[in-house]
């Protein structure tokens, strides 16, 4: 269980170096805001809280478009 959970974690800071890789290389019309990464952050740290999932996706739509 212990192992699991250290995947998790380093699958959740690569996927925040890679956001902010392409928040830096992202072009001035379409950027990825530091809250969209925060955000993603929480939304991948807690995927298992349905309802949680539920109210990211009312209240921030965007984080469930495709870039």
């Amino acid at each position: 269980m212990k192992e699991v959970v250290q995947h998790v974690f380093y699958l959740n800071d690569t996927l925040y170096d890679l956001l902010l890789k392409i928040e830096v290389t992202r072009t001035l019309n379409f950027k990825v805001s530091r809250l969209n990464i925060i955000l993603v952050l929480i939304y991948t740290r807690m995927a298992l809280n349905p309802y949680l999932l539920e109210a990211l996706s009312f209240f921030f739509p965007s984080l469930f478009l495709p870039y």
